[in-house]
């Protein structure tokens, strides 16, 4: 059996997990290979394994305008306003800190060379900024399956990666909360619509990590009706993760033993949601009398006030 996994970036939680999955399917005797669509830290393909097979994700070259028809350029031409349209419309003026949101039409094309990959299950799990949903779903035969790991919510919403509360995505998004200008056919629902039409028809296995984030699949519409959904924890390996002394710890880490500690992780200390903007702000109350020290880790600068 043959198994490919796609992500956008060969380093992040998604692409962590998805890489210890597929290591775990080479040793168990699967072809696994880890597909990533770009990176600019290509040093961290070397973490791990180095026999794990890890490839950039091969696709199709554009065709060049000097061969295209006449009715294919105007469709091209078509295809392209609407996406800067609805990105200049909608997303381009966002203000900073807000969730992630991403498009289901991108501008530049990701039909698969399914030549070269040509597998016989295909594992999505972060594929946001790499996926132009209408040619990447299309250059997949409609016979494989594909299991769909979420790592966040974006793979059954309209664009948001986290809905904060709003339930538009259970009825097909429009007004969306988290754009500018949102109105009933904004990007959120040009997203959604595109995502359902090409989700149609497909063999799709959902797998959520949480309960909870599997609640919330399950009443997207996106999803086609033969979808199954699937419940399965992440997993890592327990000899290299596991419990120790307190004490032994704060030592390894150059930490006070007597340390009032206050440890704070996000992959992205911009993001309001991650509370970066409470944190410092409680700092304010800390008393000044106490052995006061901090553990911060994930990425992103920390304001220095």
């Amino acid at each position: 059996m043959k198994v490919s996994h796609f992500n956008t970036f060969p380093y992040g939680g998604a692409a962590t997990a998805a890489r210890r999955l597929s290591r775990r399917l080479q040793k168990s005797g699967v072809k696994s290979t880890f597909y990533y669509s770009r990176s600019d830290r290509d040093d961290l393909l070397q973490i791990g394994n180095k026999t794990e097979s890890i490839e950039q994700a091969q696709i199709l070259p554009k065709e060049q305008s000097r061969g295209m028809s006449l009715f294919t350029k105007r469709r091209e031409k078509k295809r392209l306003r609407e996406i800067y349209q609805l990105h200049n419309e909608h997303i381009a003026t966002r203000p900073p800190g807000e969730e992630t949101f991403s498009m289901a039409r991108l501008p530049d094309q990701s039909r698969l060379n399914w030549f070269q990959i040509n597998s016989d299950v295909v594992h999505l799990h972060w594929i946001s900024f790499f996926a132009d949903y209408p040619t990447f779903f299309q250059s997949i035969p409609e016979h494989v399956p594909l299991v769909w790991t979420l790592h966040d919510q974006n793979a059954f919403t309209g664009g948001c990666h986290y809905s904060g509360g709003c339930t538009q995505y259970e009825t097909g998004c429009g007004s969306c909360p988290q754009v500018t200008e949102s109105h009933s056919r904004d990007v959120s629902a040009d997203s959604f619509a595109t995502k359902r039409k090409s989700l149609n028809g497909r063999n799709i296995h959902v797998v959520a990590p949480s309960k909870w984030m599997l609640e919330l699949a399950e009443k997207s519409p996106i999803w086609p009706k033969t979808a199954s959904f699937h419940h399965i924890r992440l997993g890592f390996n327990l000899k290299k993760f596991h419990p120790v002394d307190k004490h032994h710890a704060r030592k390894q880490l150059g930490i006070r033993s007597d340390a009032f500690l206050i440890c704070f992780g996000a992959d992205d200390v911009h993001n309001k949601r991650k509370g970066m903007g409470s944190l410092l702000e409680s700092l304010n109350h800390l008393s000044t009398s106490e052995n006061v020290e901090g553990l911060v880790f994930g990425s992103g600068e920390v304001p220095a006030t």
